[in-house]
């Protein structure tokens, strides 16, 4: 393969085999960065399938990047065409910013949710190997990972703290947005010192993560009977939080709601907001990612303070 045209590169290459020389070509086109088709006849064994297959990603957590740079350095040297995908959130990305600029880049501030990776800027000799080892990076929401715990937990009956679980997160992220499916990845999980009192949290945002449940900010007016009328536009979906802040001498009640999906939020939620909006009388809102930080549902332990939401403090936020 290493005597191929340059036309001949970008037509690909195919292979027929049942094990090593299907093995040997597609570990050449990985290296060279050529396309290559592998056919194995049916009877093929399938530990030779396998070997053919073998992993195709490794994702790993990223903080201050010595766990992913060493990672990433052995896999590189003794299997280089496995794909090294680093995995951050989005309030503490300082390793993505650094990828993309090309150099150490500091953050002003980082979210503290997975407080174990909240780091302004990585490490010099990391973010070296990483510039060398690393080949994508994903940036994964605390929803996506209070729903990656949950799958830990369901799958091995363990859990781990929320930076442990950003390369499941990451990993479940990838495959979504590449719609890639039947293909070995490994994700690398690290560190179980979660507070038991995180867990309600954990196990509450896991919803949306998931893209089961559905938060509303919704207006209604303050009059006897609206409460029942907002309810049957939900109705027969399950409500599963309900926050209402009385306000003297308003005409208006602010109301942030929750409630639990079918199948597909995407799809079952705009008919709920057209329905809630059409009636004339009421308001809503679907709060993404970025307001439902400021209302954490459930769990909510510590000092408060009060969150404005445009003009007025209408929700108590416990942190």
């Amino acid at each position: 393969m290493a005597h191929l045209s340059e036309q001949e590169e970008q037509q690909g290459v195919i292979a027929c085999s049942t094990g090593n020389h299907a093995q040997g070509v597609a570990l050449a086109a990985k290296t060279m960065g050529i396309k290559a088709a592998i056919v194995m006849p049916i009877p093929t064994p399938d530990i030779k399938s396998r070997n053919v297959k073998r992993d195709r990603c490794y994702f790993c957590t990223v903080g201050g990047g010595g766990l992913i740079a060493g990672v990433a350095a052995y896999v590189k040297r003794v299997a280089p065409h496995i794909k090294i995908v680093g995995c951050e959130t989005v309030d503490a990305n300082a390793m993505t910013m650094s990828l993309r600029e090309g150099q150490r880049v500091e953050l002003s501030e980082v979210g503290l949710f997975a407080d174990e990776t909240a780091v302004r800027i990585v490490g010099e000799e990391p973010f070296r190997l990483c510039q060398s080892f690393v080949d994508e990076m994903v940036e994964v929401t605390n929803d996506e990972i209070c729903a990656a715990i949950k799958d830990i937990f369901e799958d091995t009956q363990s859990i781990v703290e929320p930076a442990g679980a950003f390369a499941v997160a990451g990993c479940k992220k990838y495959l979504r947005e590449h719609k890639l499916t039947n293909q070995t990845c490994v994700a690398v999980t690290s560190g179980a010192n979660m507070n038991f009192e995180r867990l309600r949290f954990v196990a509450e945002r896991s919803l949306l993560g998931e893209q089961k449940e559905a938060l509303l900010s919704i207006v209604i007016p303050e009059l006897p009977g609206e409460f029942l009328k907002l309810y049957m536009h939900i109705h027969p979906l399950m409500v599963t939080e309900f926050s209402y802040r009385y306000v003297p001498n308003r005409k208006e009640a602010q109301i942030f709601m929750s409630f639990l999906c079918r199948h597909d939020r995407s799809k079952e939620l705009p008919p709920i907001i057209e329905s809630i909006t059409k009636d004339g009388t009421l308001e809503s809102h679907f709060l993404t990612e970025n307001g439902q930080k400021h209302f954490p549902i459930g769990s909510m332990t510590g000092d408060t303070h009060l969150e404005r939401l445009g003009q007025d403090p209408v929700i108590e936020i416990l942190e």
